[in-house]
């Protein structure tokens, strides 16, 4: 392989990830910009009034292209339907998964974690969508905001 198609493969690569992660990345930075001009106007400054509406907007996406997001509240696991994904993710963690039907409308409190269940081929882009756009708000390492070897 020469320099040319390793460039080519790059840039390839890199338009893949950009035409993956812009739906996620576009709702999540309008529902930020919303809330920071909400919370300027009205001197709130709560972390939580932050983070919610982008979690939720994080799962309406996820939602909308066909992932199926597993949130963690409490140590408890929810989805909003019982899937391949999420029962192989259930056995693999050795937790009770409950189904709660539309998640955005469902979710009112900050969740401890999200996990994106995806098709092996869409987990790197998905991955780096994520490490993106809450990277700033998780306290976990990368390895641990999407577990590559779930897929």
């Amino acid at each position: 392989m020469d320099a040319q198609q390793v460039f080519t493969h790059g840039q390839q690569g890199l338009y893949l990830l950009l035409m993956v992660s812009a739906p996620v990345l576009i709702t999540v930075l309008a529902v930020g910009l919303i809330v920071s001009i909400f919370q300027a106007a009205t001197q709130i400054h709560e972390a939580t009034l932050s983070f919610v509406p982008k979690m939720i907007a994080a799962v309406a996406v996820l939602v909308d292209s066909g992932h199926s997001p597993n949130v963690y509240v409490d140590d408890r696991l929810f989805v909003e339907r019982h899937t391949e994904y999420s029962r192989m993710y259930a056995e693999f963690q050795h937790l009770p998964v409950e189904e709660v039907g539309d998640l955005a409308a469902w979710l009112e409190r900050p969740p401890t974690k999200l996990v994106a269940v995806a098709d092996p081929v869409d987990v790197p882009a998905l991955r780096e969508a994520l490490l993106a756009s809450f990277a700033e708000e998780s306290t976990a390492s990368p390895d641990e905001l999407l577990a590559p070897q779930m897929t």
